[in-house]
């Protein structure tokens, strides 16, 4: 009788200690295994990321509303004349805020008119957040 329990207790330990390594072996594929840096995958992403960035950059004030969104297609969601939320174009997630120059219209309580030719004047940091939906 004593055998049989402790050969049950030993079976159950055996099995917890199966299902613990799968579930690991599990998980390192999922989120990367430590030394994943060594294939580059994660090399890979910090260039991309680097790389969006850059694009970024390249952004200057000055530029057209239009030479803006040539680049870098504009967040969904409700948006005013100025600042205007752009992502970029191979990552919803990343984006930036542009102010704008903007003319009014003085015949219509002074109201906004938002023009392909109103120039950038300041730019925010990059940031990321998740896409606004229309």
């Amino acid at each position: 009788m004593k055998d049989e329990k402790m050969k049950s207790k030993i079976t159950l330990a055996i099995s917890f200690l199966a299902i613990l390594i799968a579930y690991q072996a599990i998980a390192y594929q999922a989120i990367g295994a430590p030394g994943d840096e060594e294939d580059g995958r994660i090399e890979n992403h910090s260039k991309w990321v680097a790389q969006c960035l850059k694009d970024f950059q390249t952004l200057k004030p000055g530029m057209t509303r239009n030479e803006i969104k040539g680049k870098f297609p504009m967040d969904g969601g409700l948006q005013g004349v100025s600042p205007v939320r752009f992502v970029h174009p191979s990552c919803p997630y990343f984006k930036i805020d542009v102010e704008f120059e903007f003319k009014r219209n003085p015949h219509d309580q002074n109201r906004a008119i938002v023009g392909k030719d109103d120039r950038s004047t300041k730019f925010s940091r990059p940031y990321i957040e998740a896409p606004h939906m229309d």
